[in-house]
């Protein structure tokens, strides 16, 4: 529950298509009706096939939170990889939240209520009404694939009707048109090449009558005047088709009703039923010779089509602008500005931080249970002047509860590139047109490749810098080597004004030959490293350095610094270190340091010359307090 308003996730796969679509929307309404939001988890395909990418898609359903969850929906049908979606099944079985399957739950291991269509019950009633109102003295039928669940339920409801019958039927009757167009516009063919034509033709599904329609109209044989045809499922083709498909229609806003009315129940405490079922609508039309059907205005339908095509494309064309623009940007903050320079409405994106960590190599991103608690919010539509900032997961989507008040579903999907996770996008549409559902797997499919290929550069960009910082930068000190150094002087030259001043302190450790001969070459790394430190610990911000080789250190600073804070900041800091070292050697450094004056030459070889001068000064004043002290 989150701000007084249940929760209910779906689980589903295509959002764009018609069924997911009327699924969502049926459900989305039927659930506000009993105070309770809808969170859509979807992926751009069934995960069916082990397909690339299917992993990272599948990260979406890691969102769904059992802790805020009051029921979960999978749409089994449309998810078609059990193991994708079990993990969530348990947990929220174990929280005791009511489980729904809108299919079979056949497979999981969890106990589910499923809502289902009575495929058999829908499909016996299109066979009965041709067999008995119709009364053809040969029938065909029509299957789609030999040994599938779906056809072959078809055909043995089929058998069991005509064997009701004194109508003949052998297996020669039967011709498979694999639930697709081709093959069953050349299953018709062989029948008029063979001159079987039977009376009436009976198919396991929509997209299969349409064709045989066709074949039949191409030859000259009307239908259904000398030939009856018959669908299944209650597809959309079937209102443009000539003639009308007579079919049966699986109305998944029934679905939904079916689904928001048990998990009410459930709620409630009531003991349900596991399996219920929904009988498709029987559609009575020209194929058969009954058009009891709807009257449907093709224009208006066809220009809804047209301008969603044209939509379509130009999103996209946007869209491919917006990834060939993000691949060129440099930081995560320029990368937001691109999305924001376009404003995609009614959508956040919400990214890993390991996505915007340039040092982490994208390919081998560690694959995590769970999202982390804490994301980048990359793009919220909402506002988008705001740069990206740190999110909390747990927050899901920013201003969640306005968006719940608003009442429309909130569809969550994964970002992913080469199975990788990236984050997740949240859609929170303002009313329920199918365009807008369309472009959610357009908008995904787009952002993973301008966010993956972005991040791909950025990568190759970091691995360039590091390869220069080898040529560039001592590995002991992670000081500037002489040839970086050359580099940012010759900078920091360019930069001077006519009356700046420079301060050089060089630095030259103490006694290094001692330390290397009694306690080992890598005692005396360590003293470099404390010395090289020391250095930089008593030098502004703004100064460069360099290590020389051995254990010669120096800083240019692009001002005139004080002599003693200088000495001061490096003496405590080396003082800190000794004082707290378990070490039979302290660590010690002299310093040589030279401020300019007007009209110095500040060529470094000069300058060098000058600050080593001090510095052997200060050693040599160091060994006379030393002896002065021995005696």
């Amino acid at each position: 529950m989150i701000g007084g308003r249940k929760i209910a996730a779906l689980c589903i796969s295509r959002v764009n298509d018609d069924a997911s679509h009327e699924t969502i929307i049926s459900l989305g309404s039927a659930l506000s009706k009993i105070n309770c939001s809808l969170f859509v988890y979807c992926t751009s395909t069934d995960l069916y096939w082990d397909s690339p990418g299917a992993k990272g898609d599948s990260a979406v359903f890691r969102l769904a939170d059992p802790e805020v969850l009051d029921a979960l929906i999978i749409f089994s049908e449309r998810i078609r990889n059990v193991p994708s979606v079990s993990e969530l099944e348990k947990r929220a079985v174990q929280r005791g939240i009511p489980v729904i399957s809108i299919g079979s739950s056949e497979g999981c291991d969890y106990c589910c209520h499923d809502v289902e269509f009575d495929y058999e019950a829908g499909f016996e009633n299109v066979v009965r009404h041709v067999i008995e109102v119709h009364k053809p003295c040969t029938v065909h039928f029509m299957a789609g694939i030999k040994d599938n669940d779906f056809s072959e339920k078809r055909l043995a409801v089929f058998r069991r009707i005509i064997g009701e019958t004194d109508i003949p039927f052998g297996d020669e009757d039967i011709s498979y048109g694999q639930f697709w167009s081709l093959p069953a516009m050349e299953a018709t063919e062989k029948l008029i090449k063979e001159n079987r034509l039977p009376d009436a033709i009976i198919c396991a599904n929509d997209i299969m009558a349409i064709a045989v329609c066709n074949v039949l109209k191409n030859h000259g044989i009307k239908c259904p005047e000398e030939i009856i045809v018959t669908g299944f499922d209650g597809v959309l083709e079937i209102d443009f088709s000539v003639p009308k498909i007579t079919s049966c229609r699986c109305c998944y806003s029934d679905i939904a009703d079916k689904c928001a009315e048990l998990i009410q129940n459930l709620w409630e405490g009531r003991e349900m039923p596991r399996k219920n079922y929904i009988l498709p609508k029987l559609l009575l039309s020209e194929s058969c010779g009954c058009d009891f059907s709807e009257k449907v205005n093709t224009s208006e339908y066809l220009s809804r089509i047209n301008n969603n095509f044209f939509r379509f494309r130009e999103e996209d064309r946007i869209l491919a602008e917006i990834t060939a623009r993000m691949q060129t940007c440099r930081t995560v903050e320029e990368a937001a500005k691109v999305l924001h320079s376009y404003v995609i409405y009614d959508m956040c994106c919400i990214l890993t931080l390991e996505c915007i960590d340039e040092s982490i190599n994208p390919l081998t991103s560690p694959e995590k249970e769970s999202y982390g608690e804490t994301m980048c919010l990359f793009y919220n539509a909402d506002r988008p002047e705001d740069p990206p900032r740190k999110f909390s997961v747990r927050d899901i989507i920013p201003d969640l509860e306005t968006q719940l008040r608003v009442g429309y579903p909130l569809v969550f999907a994964a970002l992913s590139f080469l199975d990788v996770q990236l984050g997740y996008v949240c859609f929170h549409f303002h009313d329920n047109d199918i365009a807008n559902y369309t472009k959610v797997p357009q908008t995904v499919n787009a952002l993973n490749n301008a966010i993956g290929g972005f991040r791909n550069i950025r990568w190759q960009q970091h691995l360039g810098r590091q390869l220069e910082d080898m040529y560039r930068i001592d590995s002991l000190t992670g000081l500037n080597n002489r040839r970086g150094f050359a580099r940012e002087y010759k900078r920091l030259l360019s930069g001077k004004k006519e009356n700046d001043r420079f301060t050089v302190v060089l630095s030259d450790l103490d006694g290094l030959k001692q330390i290397n001969d009694r306690f080992g070459h890598g005692e005396g790394d360590r003293s470099i490293r404390i010395a090289a430190e020391a250095l930089r610990k008593a030098c502004p911000d703004n100064a460069i350095f360099v290590r020389f080789g051995g254990d010669e250190m120096l800083a240019v600073i692009p001002e005139a610094v004080s002599e003693e804070n200088i000495r001061k900041a490096a003496k405590e800091f080396l003082d800190s270190v000794n004082s707290s070292s378990d070490k039979p050697y302290k660590v010690s450094s002299s310093l040589g340091i030279y401020v300019t004056e007007k009209g110095d030459s500040l060529d470094f070889e000069e300058l060098f010359k000058k600050s080593d001068a001090l510095m052997y000064a200060d050693k040599k004043r160091k060994k006379e307090a030393e002896s002065k002290n021995d005696k």
